[in-house]
């Protein structure tokens, strides 16, 4: 991830980066490494812990900053970041919420207002329309809940499943639109071979490129049998010039300007 966005960004060694949803922190502890203010924020508790326990131990106060806060509402100034990074969370966003896409459009409001006029944010989420997640979806294990209207699935799941159905991936078209009422200029590309492991990035629309560095991982790297098979398949849908419609996950930049 560093290293993809030092070729878009070039160096981060000046910029202030603010990742949200840090988790167990391992990319907000990554980043203070390469970045000159690092701010890591999670909504839960012990998850702020552990990465607060991790900065005393690695990384100077100074340099990196954890808080508990809730994405919707962050406690930052305006135009404070040159990076926000979004990797894997904005479909927890709303999850609750009577209308879920309504809380991630107020998220996304707010990334937008603390990036810098010249900012740019990282957001990496699953493709909707994917086949595996239109059967079964990758969060809630929920069948069916993608395919059908959103409206529908909640009716459903409130009634019949265990909980009411809230984390809203979205399909290229989607989350273009969704995205682009704050941040306009995007770019997307697909994580190879997948955004929690991102060996390599390829342009979403480049089918060339996407066979290329699925044939060379597939050659070069020890990987999983589903990993595999998931380099395999982008390679097949390259081929098939299916790109937005069919990839299985979506990372995009998006910036102001």
């Amino acid at each position: 991830m560093i290293k993809f966005l030092r070729s878009e960004l070039g160096s981060l060694a000046d910029k202030q980066v603010l990742d949200i949803g840090t988790g167990n922190g391992g990319i907000t502890l990554a980043f203070a490494d390469e970045s000159r203010l690092t701010v890591g924020v999670d909504i839960d508790r012990q998850n702020c812990a552990v990465l607060q326990t991790a900065s005393r131990l690695d990384h100077p106060l100074a340099h990196l900053h954890v808080l508990r806060a809730a994405g919707e509402s962050l406690p930052f100034r305006s135009a404070s970041f040159d990076l926000v990074i979004v990797n894997g969370v904005m479909e927890w966003v709303g999850k609750n919420a009577r209308d879920p896409s309504a809380e991630q459009k107020r998220f996304l409001a707010d990334v937008a207002r603390v990036l810098s006029p010249q900012g740019t944010l990282y957001l990496a989420i699953e493709n909707r329309l994917f086949l595996a997640f239109l059967l079964v979806d990758p969060h809630t294990h929920q069948p069916f809940v993608n395919l059908l209207p959103r409206r529908l699935s909640s009716i459903l799941t409130k009634h019949f499943g265990r909980h009411e159905f809230g984390n809203y991936i979205y399909s290229w078209w989607g989350l273009r639109n969704l995205i682009r009422e704050s941040l306009p200029t995007l770019e997307f590309y697909l994580p190879i071979p997948h955004y929690h492991d991102p060996y390599r990035y390829a342009p979403l629309d480049d089918s060339d490129a996407i066979r290329k560095l699925s044939s060379e991982l597939k050659r070069d790297v020890n990987f999983s049998i589903k990993s595999r098979l998931t380099l395999f398949y982008d390679w097949i849908v390259a081929s098939l010039g299916a790109n937005r419609v069919a990839l299985p996950y979506f990372v995009v930049l998006g910036r102001k300007l």
